[in-house]
C-alpha cells in the first residue's frame, strides 16, 4: 500500500512538471500608451481623439493585431495639464516601458512630456499638438500628425493680405502655443507688407477680456486675429459684441470646436477662421462610417487626426518588426500612407511634409467651408 501511495505521489509531482514545463507563457500582447485630456475646457478634443484611435484599434485587432499579436491600448486623461503629462509619460516610458506613447492634444502638455520621451528613447505621437516651438524642441522622438502652427500661421496671414487689410490688432493666448503662434502670424503678415499695430497675450481661461478689447477700440483697428483656445476666443467675440466693437475676427483652428460656440453665442457669426483641411477621401469615408456606427455621430478632424496617429505607430511597428523605442523611431521616418485625415509622411523634425488647411467661416451658428 506504502510503495503504491509513492508511485501514486511521484507520477502526480511528474504530471505536474510536466505540465509547468509545457505550459505556454501568456501573451500579453503590445501596449501602446494615450495621454489625452478626456475632462476639462479642451476635452472635446481627447474625447474625439481617443474615439479615432478606438476605431483604429478594432481595425488592427480585427486583423491580427501585430504579427499575431493582439494590441493594446491604455488610456489616461492627462485633463490638459503639463504635470499631469509629465506623470503619465514618465509612469509610461519607466514603469510600464512602453516604447511608443500618443499625446498629447495640448501643446504645452506635449512639450512638457517631450523631454522624457527623448531621455528614455520612447516615441512620443501627438495627433493635435501643432505648436510651432514642439519644431524645433521635439527632438528625435517626437511626430505629429496635424500640420505645425507655422504653416497655419502663414496661411491666415496670407489670407488677410488678400483680403487687402494692412493693419490689424494680434490677440494670443499666452501660452507655448498661442504666443509662438501669433509671433509667427506678425511674422508673415509683415514679411507681405501688412502692420500688426497692437499685440495683446491673454492668460490661460481667461473670462474678462475687455480690457484688450478697449486697446483694440482705441487703437482704431477693426480686424481682429486671434490665435486663442476656444473659450478665450469665444468670450473675446461676445464681449466684442456686447461693447459694440466693430471688427471682422480670424482665428485658427481652436476655434473650431464646441466650446468656442457655446463661449461666443451668436457672436461667433461672420467670424473667420482656418484650420486642417477637411479630408475627402476613400480612407476618410470608410473612417466615417464606422465611425458613425459607433458613436452615432459624425467625426470631426481630431477624430481623424487620433485614427491616423495610431496607424502611424502601428505601421512604424510593422516596419522595424520590433518593438523597441529607437527602431519604431527610424521607422516612421519611411512610413508613408492615406490616413483618415490625408497624407501621412513625416520630415526630418517629425512634422507633416504636405499641410493643406481650409478657410471657414461661422454662419447661423455652423462652419461653412469657403476655400483653400
Amino acid at each position: 500500500m506504502r510503495r503504491t501511495l509513492c508511485w501514486v505521489l511521484i507520477l502526480g509531482l511528474l504530471i505536474s512538471l510536466g505540465m509547468f514545463g509545457c505550459e505556454k507563457k501568456e501573451d500579453k500582447g503590445i501596449k501602446i500608451g494615450v495621454s489625452l485630456p478626456l475632462t476639462g475646457e479642451v476635452a472635446s478634443y481627447g474625447i474625439r481623439a481617443q474615439r479615432g484611435i478606438e476605431i483604429g484599434l478594432e481595425e488592427i485587432n480585427s486583423n491580427a493585431g501585430i504579427n499575431g499579436k493582439k494590441v493594446k491600448i491604455i488610456f489616461e486623461d492627462d485633463k490638459n495639464d503639463p504635470k499631469t503629462g509629465v506623470s503619465i509619460i514618465t509612469k509610461f516610458a519607466i514603469v510600464d516601458k512602453l516604447p511608443a506613447i500618443i499625446g498629447s492634444a495640448g501643446s504645452t502638455v506635449t512639450l512638457a512630456m517631450v523631454p522624457v520621451a527623448n531621455q528614455n528613447r520612447v516615441v512620443l505621437l501627438s495627433p493635435i499638438s501643432s505648436s510651432v516651438k514642439l519644431t524645433t524642441e521635439g527632438g528625435d522622438y517626437f511626430f505629429r500628425v496635424c500640420p505645425a502652427d507655422d504653416a497655419q500661421a502663414k496661411i491666415l496671414a496670407q489670407w488677410v493680405l488678400e483680403k487687402g487689410y494692412q493693419q490689424v490688432a494680434l490677440v494670443y493666448t499666452n501660452n507655448s502655443w498661442g504666443k509662438p503662434l501669433g509671433e509667427s502670424f506678425q511674422r508673415h503678415f509683415e514679411e507681405g507688407g501688412g502692420k500688426v499695430i497692437i499685440a495683446e497675450g491673454v492668460e490661460e481661461r481667461t473670462t474678462d477680456l475687455r480690457t484688450q478689447l478697449a486697446k483694440i477700440r482705441a487703437a482704431n483697428v477693426n480686424i481682429v486675429v486671434s490665435p486663442t483656445y476656444p473659450v478665450e476666443g469665444g468670450n473675446l467675440l461676445r464681449q466684442a459684441k456686447e461693447m459694440r466693437i466693430k471688427a471682422e475676427f480670424y482665428g485658427g483652428d481652436n476655434w473650431d470646436a464646441p466650446e468656442f460656440l457655446t463661449a461666443a453665442g451668436d457672436a461667433a457669426d461672420g467670424a473667420f477662421f482656418v484650420d486642417p483641411a477637411e479630408p475627402k477621401g476613400d480612407k476618410f469615408f470608410a473612417f466615417t462610417k464606422k465611425y458613425r456606427a459607433k458613436y452615432g455621430e459624425e467625426p470631426d478632424i481630431n477624430a481623424a487626426f487620433g485614427y491616423d496617429a495610431f496607424l502611424a505607430v502601428i505601421e512604424a511597428m510593422k516596419k522595424a518588426k520590433t518593438s523597441d523605442g529607437p527602431s519604431i523611431q527610424q521607422a516612421l521616418y519611411g512610413v508613408s500612407f492615406e490616413g483618415a485625415s490625408g497624407k501621412i509622411e513625416f520630415d526630418e523634425n517629425g512634422d507633416l511634409k504636405t499641410p493643406v488647411f481650409d478657410r471657414n467661416v461661422i454662419r447661423d451658428g455652423k462652419k461653412v467651408n469657403i476655400g483653400k
